[in-house]
């Protein structure tokens, strides 16, 4: 991952790409126009695995210049506070304007207990909501430290072997482990965010490896012959294989299309989005507080409109899309940016100004 004035800013600018994409998923998977569902799922396809893998990376480097105490004492706040903070002062809010939607009932004729009592009922849903990313990165941060020494192993096999040899095996490797963890969790009726867990950490060590090993860097942005393969491969087993085992292989060719669309997306970014002006340097300050609040600016509209499920059109989704960023990131600018108090609360620090990516 190449560096310019010591900013990565095509990491920065990514970040922001995929928050937006999150953001219109959300709104998206709230409304009836099948297409942009459709459109809103694909996003969210590499969306999430590009925002583990880039914070892997970063919480590395962190662990490299700083050490483990640092590493800890600015890591752990980071996540730990917005997830307290969100949890104690938003969520609840979410949870009642959700309900009102969901089961399309008056607002208002229902209590918080009731609201939250009915939106955590179900299999895939619980209290945290979307904070659901922060209390696995939090996890992954803390497991960083003593999975190290192996990842330090690992770099430097990966800095004498090809980037393509590289990514071939790391694509088959990831395929394998992802059915493997899907077939375990599956059979033992493991908690909802195993899934999530088991299925992001790759991304999350691959970036920290990428860190480590300038092989794997160079290789996480070029597309060579054997992953093109791979990625066919993938695209064959989801779209045309019917046969025995059908659903492992699926899986199997998803994880493949999922690590080949990362590798380009990550190429992608390196060449077009490496750039840093005003517009941008705003979105990248704000973009955490932007994933904390989007989701309450989103339920909050339709609270507000008197809109429910089966209400909602294109342009409540594209204007609520763009009402829940505006919004977060004016939040971002003019209080949490201004008022220590609020940064420690939203963001885990208290010097509120967000610093850039950094090239080690």
């Amino acid at each position: 991952m190449t560096s310019t004035n010591n900013r990565i800013n095509y990491l920065d600018n990514l970040r922001v790409l995929c928050m937006l994409f999150i953001v219109f998923y959300h709104a998206s998977g709230l409304g009836n126009p099948d297409i942009l569902m459709k459109t809103g799922k694909f996003f969210l396809y590499f969306s999430l695995e590009v925002f583990f893998l880039i914070s892997g990376y970063l919480a590395a480097s962190t662990l490299r210049s700083r050490g483990s105490k640092d590493y800890f004492n600015i890591r752990i706040p980071a996540v730990l506070l917005p997830l307290i903070t969100i949890s104690i002062l938003v969520n609840p809010f979410i949870h009642y304007f959700r309900h009102g939607f969901r089961e399309n009932v008056r607002y208002g004729s229902y209590t918080f207990t009731e609201a939250i009592r009915s939106s955590i009922s179900g299999k895939w849903d619980g209290y945290e909501l979307h904070l659901w990313f922060l209390v696995l990165l939090l996890i992954y941060i803390i497991l960083l430290p003593l999975l190290t020494p192996v990842l330090t192993r690992m770099a430097s096999v990966m800095d004498r072997v090809r980037p393509s040899a590289i990514m071939f095996w790391l694509a088959l490797l990831l395929a394998v482990y992802m059915v493997c963890a899907s077939f375990v969790i599956d059979h033992l009726q493991a908690h909802r965010l195993a899934q999530p867990f088991a299925r992001y950490m790759p991304y999350f060590l691959i970036g920290s490896l990428a860190f480590m090993s300038q092989n794997l860097r160079n290789a996480l942005h070029r597309i060579d012959a054997p992953l093109v393969l791979l990625m066919l491969l993938g695209l064959a087993l989801v779209f045309f294989y019917d046969g025995p085992g059908w659903g492992h292989a699926k899986k199997f060719g998803r994880s493949l299309i999922s690590f080949s669309l990362v590798v380009f997306i990550m190429l992608a970014a390196r060449k077009f989005l490496n750039g840093r002006n005003y517009v941008s340097d705003i979105f990248s300050r704000s973009i955490y507080t932007t994933y904390l609040l989007h989701t309450f600016f989103i339920f909050l509209l339709f609270y507000l409109l008197d809109i429910h499920t089966g209400q909602v059109t294109p342009y409540h989704v594209v204007f609520a899309t763009i009402l829940a960023v505006a919004i977060s990131t004016a939040i971002h600018l003019f209080l949490i940016e201004r008022y220590g108090f609020m940064a420690f609360l939203f963001n885990g620090k208290a010097n509120q100004k967000a610093k850039p990516t950094n090239q080690p």
